[in-house]
């Protein structure tokens, strides 16, 4: 079976309301590549179905950068961004204060 994009919306607190989130699935039938890990990190981690699953942010939003290591820790996926997103990561614990949410969420 050829790679194919799937699409997952979430939705969860954000910055006092609810706000939906996209990620994207880049898979076959053996692999994954999640592409910005989103609120309902159990919806996620569904779409994922047993695969092998790595985890791409693609830019450092609060609701990517807080997400992807509770996704990470869920399915045992190594994490990837930018090295310019790195002050993001840093930040995580303080940002879920800000973003109004916690990581997995």
């Amino acid at each position: 079976m050829a790679a194919h994009i799937e699409r997952v919306v979430t939705s969860g607190p954000e910055g006092g309301g609810s706000n939906e989130n996209n990620s994207r699935l880049i898979a076959d039938e053996d692999q994954v590549l999640v592409v910005d890990a989103a609120h309902g990190v159990g919806q996620v981690t569904a779409a994922v179905r047993g695969r092998r699953v790595a985890i791409a942010c693609s830019h450092g939003h609060a609701n990517h950068v807080n997400q992807a290591p509770a996704l990470a820790a869920a399915v045992g996926a190594p994490t990837m961004a930018h090295r310019s997103d790195q002050p993001l990561w840093d930040q995580a614990p303080y940002l879920e204060e800000w973003v109004g949410t916690t990581p997995g969420s």
